[in-house]
């Protein structure tokens, strides 16, 4: 597979007009994701990343994959027109030009509580970091292959549910998968995230099929949602990125167990991004609560904790910012 590079700090594989088959972070470079704490509408979530991007210091064509959540599968002229004006807006953006879309995505349909309208899950772009290891996103595929006429008649055992009818689409995302991190000169050791997308049930091929092959290194997430598309029943899609202080050993992605996940701040450098057993060492001076506090009307839509561990809600008042700061002052 050919891997082209952007000046936007990363390099893709070619996929079709709507997004490409996966990107990885150039030399230098390091790719962040960023998850909201609920569906934003596309409308509304891209004007957030752009704001995120810029105060991060990045060009808008820095913006190289998204994660997305519609109400129901669409049909594929359904299909067809919400990715026509999802690639204006990247177009508008300078990110796609000449009908190249560099862009990696998923794009799927909770099957319970599905947002009213296609909505942003997460988006992630490539920001400055010199001795950062290899990062990537490859981007979700179902059980069909891309680039032909239509979509119904390649779909791989289309309406089989049996469990070797599953068994089967399974077999072909994950030489999917394979497929695409090959091109990187990646594979699953290198994944730390690693997310599937069905309503059916996985369980009899979950051991032998997925988990033998070293898609549950760091766990696998399953999402109660259907592929995009009317009868495409199996999705999955995963990235990995390594500490920079882990360099060489077993990734690992910071967490914030027991408490809200969180993505961590695009703005602090990493030694003061927030982990997963905050301490009082670790949390700002009274001085830099304030400036926090300044900057909340930046970050809204996002939950408490996704920008970083310290940051706190928006909207409180002055008796409870001076709570706030004599709490943490060291």
């Amino acid at each position: 597979m050919t891997m082209i590079e952007t000046a936007g700090g990363y390099a893709y594989i070619p996929g079709v007009f709507q997004y490409s088959a996966g990107v990885a972070a150039l030399p230098g470079f390091r790719i962040e994701r960023v998850r909201f704490s609920r569906p934003v509408p596309v409308r509304e979530g891209f004007a957030l990343a752009a704001r995120l991007i810029e105060a991060a210091g990045r060009p808008l064509t820095a913006f190289c994959a998204c994660e997305l959540r519609s109400p129901a599968p669409f049909t594929e002229a359904g299909f067809r027109t919400f990715n026509e004006g999802y690639v204006r807006a990247l177009a508008e953006w300078g990110v796609v030009k000449d009908g190249t879309n560099p862009v990696a995505r998923s794009n799927v349909c909770p099957e319970v509580d599905p947002p009213a309208t296609p909505s942003f899950h997460a988006f992630a772009f490539a920001t400055v970091a010199a001795t950062a290891p290899r990062s990537f996103v490859i981007a979700g595929s179902g059980e069909v292959p891309e680039g032909k006429a239509n979509y119904r008649d390649h779909i791989v055992r289309r309406g089989d549910l049996s469990p070797e009818g599953l068994r089967e689409k399974a077999r072909w995302v994950l030489g999917e998968m394979e497929r695409r991190m090959g091109a990187f000169g990646m594979g699953w050791p290198q994944t730390t995230g690693v997310q599937l997308y069905t309503v059916y049930d996985i369980h009899p091929f979950l051991q032998d099929e997925l988990v033998r092959r070293g898609t549950a290194r760091h766990g696998l997430t399953w999402h109660f949602d259907r592929p995009p598309i009317v009868d495409i029943d199996y999705e999955m899609d995963c990235r990995g990125r390594q500490h920079p202080e882990n360099r060489g050993q077993t990734p690992f992605v910071r967490e914030n167990r027991g408490q809200t996940p969180f993505v961590r701040c695009p703005w602090q450098p990493p030694h003061q991004g927030a982990s997963s057993t905050p301490t009082t060492s670790r949390l700002p001076t009274a001085a830099r609560a304030a400036s926090i506090w300044s900057r909340r009307e930046r970050w809204r839509g996002l939950s408490r904790r996704s920008i970083c561990g310290p940051c706190m809600p928006r909207r409180r008042s002055r008796s409870a910012l001076r709570r706030f700061c004599a709490r943490i002052a060291p």
